[in-house]
């Protein structure tokens, strides 16, 4: 999807604050994963994507008899992502994991299980997002930054064309199929 100007304008925008959001984050309250779940709500459900799926936070769920068919293979993820139907057999699409910006992002046990279980996987620590259809590799990736070697609370961006990218993939991205 190509942008207009205006629609950069707002972007670049929408990107300086998520960046001070996240270094917010590591400084006040060493980034602990629940921190990025509001922001990457706020990105999901603001995309062309997001506005034809039900995004439910998953995060804290119980095994109860109403949240089982919410589990996976792997457990809960942090969002499971649902058709957009207000009904409790409403179809399961994919899911999204986060991680802390510290955490490795290399595939893991939990990723497979999620992908056995949900098919889709977006996969990100805030900084690195990967998009998964299958196991061996994502389907697309992204870094908007990576942790400064030399300050720990900090982090080097990279330029806001990434975060264009990011967001263009995002609004096409089709859960359904």
């Amino acid at each position: 999807m190509e942008f207009t100007e205006q629609e950069k304008k707002v972007l670049a925008d929408k990107y300086e604050t998520f960046k001070e959001e996240i270094e917010l984050a590591m400084i006040q309250n060493c980034i602990v994963e629940c921190e990025l779940y509001s922001l990457l709500a706020e990105i999901i459900r603001g995309t062309k994507s997001g506005k034809k799926i039900s995004l439910r936070d998953v995060s804290v769920r119980r095994k109860t008899k109403l949240s089982m068919w919410l589990h996976g293979a792997a457990g809960f993820p942090d969002f499971v992502v649902l058709e957009r139907k207000k009904s409790r057999d409403a179809a399961k699409y994919g899911c999204i994991e986060a991680k802390r910006p510290y955490d490795n992002m290399e595939i893991t046990e939990q990723i497979e299980g999620h992908l056995n279980s949900y098919g889709k996987v977006i996969y990100t620590n805030g900084l690195i997002w990967k998009f998964y259809k299958v196991k061996e590799k994502p389907v697309k990736e992204f870094c908007l930054g990576c942790i400064d070697p030399d300050n720990q609370d900090s982090v080097i961006w990279e330029p806001v064309n990434n975060w264009y990218e990011l967001m263009s993939f995002l609004e096409d991205w089709d859960w359904k199929s």
